[in-house]
């Protein structure tokens, strides 16, 4: 894609999910303990905070991505394909790394399966006045849902011989989870989702019969009304109290995010950093720091996928937990090597394609 900023966005996002995932697994604040067991102290909220991010930002692009696509005349059929294929993708880690039972739990590439076709419907027939307070609609009515319907932050995750790994109070149904429970729910990431393709709207013009040369997708100047927006929605969302509830720090304890619950703070937290984090990359396009982040977001599936058996590589070969700068010393460490893993493999595949180029 030409817009690097929609790149930088989806590498942090990917940045932020292995900080969250790693740092789980081999954080504790007096380095005892064994990696990749219970948390039994949280970390600092900031760090949570950085994993908490992760969530938003994928919906967002993806939404974006979305509307890209149509811009350039691809069909629903399209994003079917891709729906398939992201389930197949979810369903092989479940199976083949976590061992549990596929779609019993709502794993983040479930979710984006789900939004990109809905996502595709908002963007070819909702008239552009009413895609704004849609996507907050969405947004705003997951808080009242949770209360209406019952809330659950932790999926039922089974084994692949039927076994639950861990029941909690008022635990809910499997299709419960796909519609409001944690992990990643239709409820509110359908609305990060919807967002993101309001605001691609607004950047690269609404989607029209014509088709649109890829090179014409641009840079583009910060937009000022969306920064203003995002500080008053992270705002709004710190003198609501986020995330300092009681609810919150057991969640965090049980499942190790600062995203449980998505309450009404998280979200308005959210929106804010999403807008600011826009603003703030059309800024810096080119900013020489920001390479490898951008290399992240180019392959963001493989990163996904390839992130899982780093975090185990990591955790075992570590003898014990870390303090939090060593903590944060390998997290960086690991992301600055798949980025120059990225890079190398870009590197061999062009030789590859110059060495059996059939026009040589």
């Amino acid at each position: 894609m030409g817009d690097v900023t929609v790149d930088n966005l989806r590498g942090l996002a990917i940045g932020a999910m292995v900080w969250g995932h790693l740092g789980v697994a081999i954080y504790h604040p007096e380095g005892r303990g064994e990696p990749e067991t219970a948390l039994v102290e949280l970390p600092p909220l900031w760090t949570e905070v950085i994993g908490g991010a992760a969530p938003p930002l994928f919906l967002f692009v993806s939404g974006m991505m979305v509307h890209y696509v149509a811009q350039l005349g691809s069909p629903l059929r399209r994003q079917l394909l891709r729906m398939l294929g992201l389930l197949a993708v979810g369903a092989g880690i479940d199976v083949l790394f976590w061992r549990i039972r596929p779609f019993t739990t709502v794993d983040v590439l479930y979710c984006i399966a789900l939004v990109l076709p809905l996502t595709h419907l908002f963007v070819r027939l909702v008239p552009h006045r009413a895609k704004a307070p849609l996507a907050a609609l969405v947004l705003a009515i997951t808080p009242w849902l949770q209360r209406v319907l019952g809330y659950s932050d932790y999926p039922t995750e089974m084994s692949l011989g039927g076994h639950v790994f861990q029941t909690i109070k008022n635990q809910t149904s499997i299709l419960h989870h796909w519609l409001i429970d944690g992990w990643f729910p239709l409820f509110p990431w359908l609305g990060f989702a919807l967002l993101g393709a309001f605001v691609a709207e607004r950047r690269f013009g609404p989607v029209s019969a014509s088709q649109i040369p890829p090179s014409q997708i641009t840079l583009h100047r910060p937009d000022r009304l969306l920064g203003g927006l995002g500080a008053a929605s992270l705002t709004a969302g710190l003198l609501l109290g986020w995330p300092d509830s009681a609810a919150r720090i057991e969640a965090r304890l049980r499942v190790g995010g600062a995203f449980m619950p998505p309450d009404a703070g998280y979200l308005l937290v959210s929106v804010g950093l999403v807008g600011l984090a826009l603003v703030t990359l059309d800024a810096l396009p080119h900013l020489a720091a920001l390479r490898p982040i951008e290399l992240l977001g180019n392959h963001p599936l493989l990163v996904y996928v390839g992130h899982f058996p780093l975090v185990k590589i990591v955790a075992r070969l570590l003898p014990q937990r870390l303090t939090l700068l060593p903590t944060i010393l390998v997290i960086l460490t690991a992301l600055g090597a798949m980025a120059l893993g990225l890079l190398l493999w870009r590197r061999l595949l062009g030789l590859a394609r110059e060495r059996w180029s059939p026009t040589r």
